[in-house]
């Protein structure tokens, strides 16, 4: 009950001073009234229509079930059947006057007549009474409409007073809801904003009352005005934060350049429109050994330039808006001249020009440090001229002593490439001496042992077994002088292709992945004898212009090297791999075994001519300096190696190619 009579004085006090709660409660009560009315009168109207189309309906009830039966009763003269059937007309809601009118032989007269007839305001129907296509006479109903008028009025006033209940309780409920909802919170955020002040750094937040904890997303309009006034408040006082901030800011910036101003070297002086001194820094009153008051008001030609001088140069200082430079020379009150450079900027208001800045540095001692910059570069000049000529001296010492560097460099090559001829030819040399010497013994033995069978032979001494002796030591000597011969063939072939004759092989297209398996097809016989196994990874459409039989040779020699030396009274893994790609425009070919690598000793000579390891196995140590010749001088390209003990053996070739030359 507190609580019900604090919210009912609450709703008075606010109704009684609240301008918008008046507003809202007339406008309630005004448009409920109007469409109370109007409701009532569509009511009543409904009603009515309904009333009469229910009198209409007696009057076409009586037609169908009374003509008849009266028509054969006035026929009959039956009176008792009339009385029956004129009291079931007369009971028939709505029916006011009854009238039967009897036809004798054609003169109509009254036979029964009840009722009142109210001709302005009545319901009328008149039937006539045929017996078997006779006229008998002619029934006359009417139902008055005012006692129609009477219940629709009554209902009307009923209407309207339980709508005006209605509308008071409505109007108060809304008022109610409004004001809980609406009315009470605007009055708060009026009051808040009556009583709060903006303030810079202060930011109270507006909370409406009983919406403290109201979810987001149970927030309404007041929540997001609310919301949004906080929003506004914050930015309103940031921007007045920011502002003083500026305001700090100008007032430090105006401090700095006055400071600026009264520091600096050069002259500063500002006039109005006539030229007459404003304002100036101390560096004027510096330069013309004056006090601030002598300086003020005077005319700015009067003390920094002649007359003559200033009459020349006026007319450009008001010509345009432009800024201007000239160069004035002053004799200060010590009698000292100076020469100072002036800019001067007109500066305009509402396009009408208001004043002078004459900004001027002395350049007296810049004119003194040109002359004698200009002095100085004179002897500069003479200088360099001598240095010259010095240089020139030296350029030709210098040029003659390349000539002979040259000269010499290539004479140190042509030893190197002599020197390198003859380790060659002398590697040659012994490895041909071996089964040269071999085949000179051999032939030797078999020119001793020809020459004993023929002298047994003349003596008639030739027995069976040393016949047969003699043959099998015949065959076995030219087996091994085929051999050796055979092998000096090898020898003289690899020494040619230690040359890499390109002339005498033929370049054209090829597809390097059909080339490699080719090889290894080829070579399948000793990759099977050695149970290792090989691996390609190549692209199957890189086609290039080149040496096919030397690309055959480069991964044969790899391949031999890799079963003889990798390979040999090796116990693990036996893969050789080899990856070729290409990579802008070169051949990349990676070469890979898993053998038992080198040594440091033999990696660094790997490349050398009648190199290897197993020169007493008839490998003659010229397989991959032919490689390393058929990369580096016919292909342009590099090889590296990279290997170490018992971690196999990596050789890295690329080849360069270009661009019309490779199709992928």
């Amino acid at each position: 009950m507190p609580q019900f009579a604090a919210l009912k004085s609450d709703l008075i006090f606010q109704f009684k001073h609240s301008n918008l709660s008046k507003k809202l409660l007339s406008y309630i009560l005004l448009f409920s009234s109007l469409f109370a009315a109007l409701a009532t009168v569509l009511q009543i109207t409904w009603d009515f229509n309904n009333r009469v189309e229910q009198i209409n309906s007696s009057l076409s009830y009586i037609d169908i079930s009374f003509t008849k039966p009266l028509a054969q009763s006035l026929w009959n003269f039956d009176e008792e059947q009339l009385t029956i059937l004129i009291h079931g007309v007369e009971d028939i809601p709505d029916i006011d006057s009854l009238k039967i009118e009897q036809v004798i032989q054609g003169e109509r007269t009254t036979f029964y007549d009840s009722g009142t007839d109210d001709s302005g305001s009545v319901l009328a129907s008149s039937f006539t009474l045929y017996y078997e296509e006779t006229l008998v006479g002619e029934l006359h109903v009417s139902a008055s409409l005012t006692k129609v008028y009477g219940e629709l009025l009554r209902k009307s006033v009923l209407i309207l007073f339980i709508q005006f209940i209605k509308t008071i309780i409505v109007s108060a409920c809304v008022l109610l809801v409004m004001y809980y909802l609406l009315i009470r919170h605007l009055n708060f955020i009026v009051n808040f904003l009556r009583s709060t002040p903006f303030v810079p750094g202060s930011v109270p937040e507006l909370r409406l009352p009983g919406r403290e904890k109201c979810q987001h997303d149970k927030a309404d309009e007041l929540d997001e005005l609310a919301s949004a006034f906080n929003r506004l408040h914050q930015e309103i006082s940031s921007t007045m934060n920011e502002r003083q901030k500026v305001i700090e800011l100008l007032q430090d910036e105006q401090d700095f350049s006055e400071t600026v101003i009264e520091t600096m070297s050069s002259l500063l002086v500002c006039t109005d429109e006539n030229f007459v001194i404003q304002r100036f820094n101390k560096a004027v009153e510096q330069v013309l050994a004056m006090e601030n008051t002598q300086i003020k008001g005077q005319l700015w030609q009067q003390l920094f330039t002649q007359n003559r001088d200033f009459k020349n140069v006026s007319d450009k200082f008001l010509s345009s808006r432009k800024q201007h430079v000239i160069q004035l020379k002053i004799s200060t009150v010590n009698n000292n001249e100076e020469v100072i450079e002036w800019q001067c900027a007109p500066i305009y208001h509402k396009g009408k020009l208001a004043a002078y800045i004459f900004n001027g540095h002395v350049i007296t001692p810049l004119i003194q440090a040109e002359i004698a910059l200009t002095d100085l570069n004179q002897q500069l000049e003479e200088k360099v001229i001598q240095r010259t000529e010095k240089l020139n001296e030296s350029n030709q010492i210098l040029k003659n002593t390349l000539d002979e560097l040259k000269f010499t460099q290539s004479h140190l090559l042509e030893s190197e490439k002599m020197a390198s001829l003859g380790g060659l030819v002398a590697g040659v040399a012994h490895e041909i001496n071996t089964p040269l010497g071999v085949s000179i013994t051999t032939a030797s033995y078999v020119k001793e042992q020809v020459k004993n069978m023929t002298d047994k032979y003349a003596q008639g001494k030739v027995s069976k077994s040393d016949f047969g002796c003699f043959l099998d030591n015949m065959t076995e000597s030219t087996q091994l002088i085929e051999h050796n011969l055979h092998r000096a063939a090898e020898l003289v072939s690899s020494f040619k292709q230690v040359a890499v004759d390109q002339v005498s092989e033929q370049s054209y297209r090829f597809n390097i992945r059909t080339n490699l398996e080719q090889i290894i097809q080829s070579l399948s016989h000793e990759i099977k004898q050695s149970n290792c196994t090989v691996k390609i990874n190549c692209p199957e459409s890189i086609e290039i212009d080149s040496y096919p039989s030397h690309f055959i040779q480069i991964y044969t020699n790899l391949i031999c090297n890799s079963i003889i030396h990798g390979f040999k009274d090796w116990d693990a893994e036996k893969v050789i791999s080899i990856n070729v790609s290409q990579e802008q425009q070169k051949i990349k070919i990676i070469y890979q075994d898993t053998g038992c690598g080198l040594t440091p000793e033999m990696k660094n000579k790997i490349f050398d001519p009648f190199v290897t390891s197993k020169r007493g196995a008839g490998c003659c140590g010229l397989g991959t300096h032919i490689v390393y010749n058929l990369v580096t001088q016919l292909f342009a390209g590099t090889i590296t190696c990279h290997s170490e003990l018992n971690k196999g053996i990596d050789f890295i070739i690329e080849l360069p190619i270009r661009e019309q030359n490779v199709e992928v």
